[in-house]
Order: structure tokens, then sequence, then C-alpha cells
């Protein structure tokens, strides 16, 4: 790719997209639109300005994680053609994007949702690059604590809709997000472990044999599909439709992930970790979509 092509309006524009890691910031924006619905009881146009705010922390934040993570990206085939190894960014501009969107988010959310919902997506962010980030250099069980960042953005939903962050069913909608990623990262690794190695992270599944670690993963689905009854526990709606339905997607994960602990059977990792994606998202839809309904 020659210096021309670098500079043109489109292609920067496309590497500050690519900085921002949209994949993991349109998840964050689910979350946090489903804590402000919950709270809320609805969703009307009061969730735009503080979802897009977060949105804005959350991107300085993956910005951030790229330029933390310059060296790391260079050395893995997944990443290496990321704006900054690449060269089609430099780190101080990187840097610079990065601060930007944080101090522009964070500040859009003091004024518009207070004091609280603005220093817990800065919480979010000391948590992710500040803590997660050089952890996960130095331990395989980095995403354990790390899990705790997803947590976050619904509470900043909950918050900006006029709800308390230490209320109960929030705090158990937060536990819930937590149990889901734990799973969802070793499943991650499962398959993308070689790629991660090269980069220099430790990877569980070099503590521990393949059919231990289906048996953990196993194990963290199990408590991840019992942790959303802690929900309905905390809010007080046991409707049979509801539990139904909770039941209904929390079997048919388990015996999705049933394959992970039979001794002879061939597991697709990418699957299952597709799995408990699509069950984590349709668990939040029914519990919002009960919300808005009562």
């Amino acid at each position: 790719m020659s210096d021309a092509v670098l500079l043109t309006p489109k292609s920067i524009l496309a590497s500050l997209v690519e900085l921002c890691k949209l994949k993991i910031t349109v998840a964050v924006t689910i979350t946090t639109v489903a804590g402000y619905a919950l709270a809320a009881g609805r969703i009307d146009a009061g969730v735009l300005v503080p979802t897009f705010a977060l949105f804005l922390v959350a991107c300085g934040s993956a910005a951030l994680n790229h330029w933390q993570e310059r060296d790391t990206d260079a050395r893995m085939d997944r990443t290496r053609a990321r704006p900054i190894p690449s060269g089609r960014i430099s780190p101080a501009k990187a840097l610079a994007f990065a601060f930007l969107l944080v101090v522009t988010g964070s500040m859009v959310l003091y004024f518009q949702s207070g004091l609280t919902a603005s220093l817990l997506s800065i919480l979010a962010m000391i948590w992710y690059n500040g803590f997660y980030t050089p952890l996960k250099k130095v331990s395989a069980y980095a995403v354990v604590p790390g899990g705790l960042i997803g947590s976050i953005p619904p509470m900043v939903g909950w918050v900006a809709a006029g709800g308390g962050v230490l209320d109960l069913e929030i705090l158990a909608f937060a536990f819930f997000i937590f149990l889901w990623q734990v799973p969802h990262f070793w499943l991650l690794s499962m398959f993308l472990g070689q790629d991660y190695e090269k980069g220099g992270f430790p990877c569980i599944s070099n503590l521990f044999s393949e059919a231990q670690m289906r048996r953990i993963i196993y194990s963290w689905s199990v408590a991840t599909v019992m942790s959303p009854f802690l929900i309905l526990g905390a809010s007080g709606e046991f409707s049979l439709v509801l539990c139904l339905i909770i039941s209904g997607l929390g079997m048919w994960l388990i015996q999705k992930h049933s394959v992970l602990v039979r001794p002879t059977a061939v597991v697709n990792y990418k699957k299952a970790f597709m799995q408990i994606n699509f069950y984590a998202l349709m668990i939040m839809v029914t519990l919002v979509a009960h919300r808005l309904m009562v």
C-alpha cells in the first residue's frame, strides 16, 4: 500500500474506525440500552445520548488498547494488519484519538446523566486499559477479573434511566454478564490460542489438558445459565412465560455445550463460542421485552 493511499481521507477514516473495535463497542451499546430499558421500563429518546456517550468512551478505550498492544499485535497473524502495526496510523495519533474520545464521552455522560454514570464509564476504561490489558500479558486467568469490565455498561444505562448503582436487579444483571464473558473468552482462546501465544500472551489451555479445559468451560456455562434466575429474584418478576423462556434458553445451551463433556466428542469451539453469545443476547432480549410489556 502506497503512502498516497494511506493519506487519503477515506483510508484515514477507515483506520480510525478500526481502532474503535466496533464488534466490541456495539456489544457495549447493546448492554447499555438493556440496562436503561430495565430501569425505565421503556426505550425512548432518553437512551440515545448516554448510550452514544458510553460508546465514545468504549471506542476510546479500544483505541488506547490498540496503542498499548501495538507490539504484540505486530506478532500475531490475526492483528498484524491493524492500523498501528501496519503503519496506517502512528502511535501518537492513535493515542490522541483515544484521549479525545474518552474525554468527550465521559464529559457528555457527566452533563447528561450525572457524575455516577460518568465515573462508571471511567472505571470501565481504567479497569480495561490499566488493569486487564497488562494483566493478560502475565496471567492466563486475567479474563476472570477482566470480566468485570463488561458488567459496567449496563449499570451506566441503568443509572442514566434513574436507577441506583447498588440496586439488586442491576447487580444481578451485571453478574450474569460477568459470568458469560469467562466461557466466552476461553472458548475463543481454544481456537485462537496459537495466535495468542505468538503475541506472548499466556493461554489457559497450556495449563490444563483439553479435556480439563472442556470441563472448566462447561462448568462456567452452567453457572451462566443459572444466573438469570438471580435477576428474576432481584426484580420479583416470576411470570410463567418469562421463566419458561429463560429455562428453555438455558436447556438449549446446556444441551449444545454438553458436547464439551463427552470424552470422545469432537468439539467445534467456534460454534460453541457463537452459541453462548447467542444465548446471552437472547436472555437480554427476553428480559427487556418482558419489562417493556409489563
